[in-house]
């Protein structure tokens, strides 16, 4: 997240809460489960109002917006998210990237009640050696178990769609880069430029702010050099945390191409995959001469 909540909260009298971290778990990957964590401890703390999510790729794009006054006149409902986009439309297939959670309503404090035990279940040592994003747990499939499981949850939801959305991608309040948009470097410098229109529309100074030096190609190499490793070698696209790892270590100089190759190679998933490879790309005379020299 850019300077933007923060300067939104100040102006409308809000808390404003941003976590760096990781709350349980090991990988990179796993700060994405924060907000399971984080919506629990105030439940337990017996907060009972509205409480807005926002991933750290998304960014205010009007700081005008009253989102108090717009909350206040939805009481009835547990939960606000933006459906994620995929077809067939179900009731419960919400983005988990923002989203606003009413824990005054009975409903909404037992979905967090009920996320936060799917979130515990995993043993800690389990979820820590988990090596590909998802494998152990995914955020928002148990979030969308969770909506699953509570008896009448589809009448405490309001989906946030039709013309004029408030949360994700083209919103009047609060818009998400996702992943599928663009490639990082080209997401962060959306999303950059975007922070500083809606300042610049707010009034608010932006001279100050720091501005990010984008080695466009280099990045974009970078990304194209990380996606092609994981479809070519594990015939899949990166997990969000592997990619991130990937692409910031190849732009600080930690780690080249030649390293990264032979981390995947080297790796039980592309062992596990080296036999299909062998089939597709090797003739019967060719894997039997394998077979052989392998003896």
């Amino acid at each position: 997240m850019g300077p933007e909540p923060k300067a939104y909260c100040e102006k409308f009298g809000h808390a404003y809460e941003c976590f760096y971290g990781i709350k349980r778990g090991a990988q990179p990957w796993h700060a994405s489960l924060n907000r399971i964590p984080i919506l629990k401890s105030y439940v337990e703390s017996g907060y009972d109002g509205w409480i807005i999510y926002v991933d750290a790729d998304a960014y205010i794009a009007d700081l005008s917006f009253d989102i108090g006054a717009y909350l206040a006149e939805r009481n009835e409902y547990a939960l606000i998210a933006a459906p994620s986009g995929l077809t067939p439309p179900r009731w419960w297939d919400i983005n988990a990237g923002v989203f606003a959670i009413n824990l005054g309503h009975a409903k909404g404090r037992e979905l967090v009640d009920l996320w936060f035990e799917k979130f515990m279940a995993p043993p800690l040592d389990v979820l820590s050696a988990e090596q590909v994003w998802g494998d152990v747990i995914d955020d928002q499939a148990i979030l969308h178990d969770s909506l699953n499981a509570i008896d009448g949850f589809e009448a405490a939801l309001l989906r946030d769609e039709g013309a004029h959305p408030v949360f994700n991608w083209d919103s009047r309040f609060i818009r998400q880069v996702v992943r599928d948009a663009a490639p990082m470097w080209l997401r962060i410098k959306r999303i950059e430029e975007a922070v500083n229109q809606s300042l610049a529309a707010a009034g608010l100074d932006t001279s100050a702010l720091p501005r990010r030096e984008h080695h466009g190609e280099r990045e974009e190499a970078n990304e194209e050099f990380v996606e092609a490793v994981y479809q070519v070698m594990f015939g899949r696209n990166p997990d969000p945390g592997g990619r991130v790892s990937s692409l910031a270590a190849l732009r600080n100089g930690d780690r080249t191409y030649r390293d990264d190759l032979r981390s995947c190679m080297e790796s039980p998933e592309f062992k596990d995959r080296l036999p299909v490879l062998l089939k597709r790309i090797l003739t019967d005379e060719e894997r039997q001469a394998l077979a052989a020299a392998l003896v």
